[in-house]
């Protein structure tokens, strides 16, 4: 019986481990390599109004310049939430150029 727990404790974390609550105690999440234009630019967002250095938020907005351009030249995408993700990424990239001047 113990033999039974232990295996399904396993196959339990095993199969969990991939979700978003229990990824960090697996070393999972969000990488940079799996990160979707969109993710990355609000990252680069939070950034740009939390960092510490003001290179580091000089680097934030110049990524979130970069990123909002890019989906902006996208007229045919795959992604159905393009539009509204592209929205998103202009305004906080208008949101942080108003921040960077304001300092």
């Amino acid at each position: 019986m113990p033999v039974l727990r232990i295996l399904s404790a396993v196959l339990v974390i095993s199969t969990t481990a991939s979700c978003s609550i229990l990824a960090p105690l697996f070393g999972g999440g969000d990488r940079a390599e799996d990160a979707s234009p969109y993710a990355a630019a609000m990252a680069d967002f939070s950034l740009c109004e939390t960092a510490s250095s003001e290179a580091e938020r000089a680097a934030a907005a110049a990524r979130l310049a970069a990123a909002a351009g890019t989906m902006s030249s996208v007229s045919q995408p795959s992604n159905t939430d393009h539009f509204y993700e592209m929205d998103r990424v202009v305004a906080a990239h208008d949101r942080c150029q108003a921040v960077l001047s304001s300092r």
